[in-house]
């Protein structure tokens, strides 16, 4: 198991520095008495631990910590450098994030500071190491939180220490300016440096800039924000070596896996699947998605803030989680990998920012339905929290979204890549799916989605083909293999790369106009829509397997299927909507192991569990009506006790134990 976790962690995020001295004590009886058993406390009060330079106070939090010891409570701390205070950003005014568009970020939010500062950096450590010293020796302290959800607010800065830390990253990177000038291609509007100090970080142009200079940008800044953190992550693996350090992303312009590898014991992630239904009830299902992105960078993890109540900010609000939502969405959290879950928050702050982002309880400090869920949930946790520690979520289906891939969808953005619709449509089948980042782990799985993948080296082909070879199924969407690592096409027929594992030759390709999505693909008696893009495939030694239906491509291949080794290749020549994969992956059912209890509407999503050598299935009703299903037994709900088979009730949760 992850380090020092011994038990389920059920709790909340707490706020001393938000509470009256007297209120403390009774918060915390309360949190105990509900039935949890972890709270996590003080990654945004910075300023009051250092009230003005080098001057430091922590007895409130010490107050805080030795509280929750008294009832039991243990304890996770978040550092504070989300959150510098207004003396450090006013005295040191070179520590502040620059957006794009030259405007200066300033005190009076959160994540307002650039990570390459010397100032910041140095005041950080600082921070960082006199709480650690603090609080090494309590024991119900088990674990650190590296800053709060790192380029949730601003993902990307531009200030000048921004781009001195550029120049040198690049200068590490490729040596000299002749090789920077060659793997950028700024041969092309002359855009040649002659000189390091000529080389700066992106700005405004008249039109669009450079590729190769955007993604490398992308790396970079992942780079500073994985350094920062791990100059936290230094000091406390010294001074407090028994706890665990994690993070709660996900955000972009980090690559977790390296950031993971580098400096986490384990990653964190923070869910609120009312952004979802934001739209419709039971939209909550698509955060799935979200939480199997967290899964493929680490199969086991803590959802250090789970919703509670509606929440929002001064311009929006979401919906209030309706009577049996909050428990679902926990149990949706535990499905897909959480081995603890602390919602956000005990009780709602009259003031501030987040006024509106309510937590189990209101304003008021009264008891309500909210804390009757949780309490519900607790004592379920109680029974069955070690299945849930020990069960890891079964997969025999990725999608494979690797970094430099996921940076340039949100640099050529002529397209969109068909990540989300390829997750629903199997979600909708109830296939599982991780969402992997590292191209290593697809041996772990059956079948292997590769959507959009443009950059493909040398060595991802490899992984890819010895992947095929040994009875694996690919499956690409247009635009696949055609870019290297400096983000250049290469120079041969597409698709590039991967033209060989394919066994195709692309002939020619067009945007499809915005309102003309009349075109088909005739596939297995079965009408597709193809969208935004198509390619006009001409087998080498794949086989068609579906044509375009009309316009100067009817008749020609829009999907091929190429043996490869062991396994084989298909290639769909324009990107999936969610019908689209529902209807293929028919066809490629016979590739997977995948167990049908019998039929199961979409509303309802199916998770498979092994808990040592027992598996167990999660059944979630993401519908705010009781939905049929007919089952191929009939099961007990180990959560009540009692028989399940043609009805799952509106929200309800079903765990199932199946006999081997």
């Amino acid at each position: 198991m992850k380090k020092n976790i011994e038990e389920f962690l059920y709790g909340v995020c707490y706020y001393p520095e938000h509470w009256e001295d007297e209120i403390i004590e009774d918060d915390l009886k309360r949190i105990k008495e509900a039935g949890l058993n972890v709270i996590r406390m003080g990654e945004f009060a910075w300023s009051k631990y250092e009230v003005e330079e080098g001057v430091f106070n922590f007895d409130f939090l010490i107050s805080a910590v030795e509280l929750a010891s008294k009832y039991g409570l243990k304890v996770i701390l978040g550092t504070p450098t989300a959150t510098p205070p207004a003396w450090l950003t006013k005295k040191y005014p070179e520590s502040l994030a620059v957006t794009y568009d030259r405007k200066v970020m300033h005190h009076g939010s959160r994540q307002h500071v650039n990570h390459t500062s010397k100032k910041l950096r140095e005041l950080s450590k600082r921070i960082v190491r006199k709480m650690a010293e603090e609080f090494k020796d309590y024991d119900n302290v088990i674990g650190w939180q590296i800053d709060n959800e790192l380029n949730c607010g601003l993902e990307l800065s531009y200030a000048d220490s921004d781009a001195e830390a550029f120049r040198k990253w690049l200068k590490n990177k490729y040596g000299s300016l002749k090789a920077l000038n060659k793997a950028w291609g700024n041969v092309f509007w002359s855009l040649e440096f002659t000189d390091w100090e000529q080389v700066s970080v992106p700005k405004p142009t008249p039109t669009k800039e450079n590729p190769s200079l955007l993604l490398d940008y992308r790396r970079f800044y992942s780079d500073m924000t994985i350094e920062f953190s791990n100059l936290q992550t230094e000091i406390l693996r010294e001074v407090t070596p028994d706890k665990f350090i994690t993070h709660n992303g996900l955000f972009n312009v980090i690559d977790y896996d390296k950031y993971i590898k580098e400096g986490l014991d384990f990653l964190s992630y923070d869910s609120y699947p009312h952004f979802g239904e934001r739209n419709k009830v039971g939209d909550g299902k698509k955060w799935s998605r979200n939480l199997s992105r967290v899964r493929g960078y680490d199969n086991k993890f803590i959802v250090m803030e789970q919703a509670s109540g509606p929440g929002g900010q001064v311009d929006y609000l979401l919906p209030t989680p309706e009577p049996g939502q909050l428990r679902l969405w926990s149990y949706q959290s535990i499905a897909h990998g959480a081995f603890g879950i602390l919602h956000f928050r005990w009780r709602t702050c009259p003031y501030g920012a987040e006024e509106l982002w309510h937590g189990i309880l209101d304003y008021d400090n009264q008891d309500n339905r909210r804390l009757k869920e949780v309490k519900q949930l607790a004592a379920e946790l109680n029974k069955f929290g070690d299945i849930f520690l020990e069960a890891e979520t079964q997969a025999d289906v990725a999608i494979l979204s690797d970094f430099d891939n996921k940076m340039n969808d949100q640099i050529e953005t002529y397209i969109k890549s068909d990540e989300n619709e390829i997750y629903q449509g199997l979600r909708a089948e109830n296939i599982s799916v991780d969402i992997i980042s590292d191209i290593e782990l697809i041996d772990n799985y059956q079948l292997v989605f590769c959507p959009r993948m443009m950059i493909i080296d040398d060595s991802m082909l490899a992984k890819l083909k010895a992947f095929a070879k040994a009875s694996g199924t690919l499956v690409f969407t247009a635009r696949s293999g055609i870019k290297d690592k400096n983000n250049h096409y290469y120079r041969q027929e597409f698709p590039g790369k991967i033209r060989e594992l394919a066994g195709i030759s692309i002939r020619d390709f067009t945007v499809i106009p915005e309102k003309e999505y009349e075109q088909g693909i005739k596939f297995d008696q079965e009408l597709l829509k193809p969208e935004q893009f198509v390619e006009v495939i001409e087998p080498d030694t794949a086989q068609s397997i579906a044509n375009y239906t009309n316009r100067y491509y009817n008749k020609q291949t829009a999907i091929s299927e190429n043996s490869y080794g062991a396994g084989k290749v298909i290639y769909y020549g324009s990107f999936f909507n969610k019908d689209g994969v529902r209807k293929v992956i028919k066809k490629l059912k016979d590739d997977l192991n995948h167990h049908k209890f019998g039929e199961i509407p979409e509303e309802v999503e199916v998770v498979k569990l092994l808990s040592g050598d027992k598996i167990y299935y999660l059944l979630l009703n993401y519908s705010d009506q009781a939905v049929r299903i007919d089952l191929d037994s009939e099961y007990i709900n180990l959560l009540t006790e009692k028989k399940v088979k043609k009805v799952i009730e509106k929200y309800e949760v079903v765990l199932i134990k199946m006999d081997q």
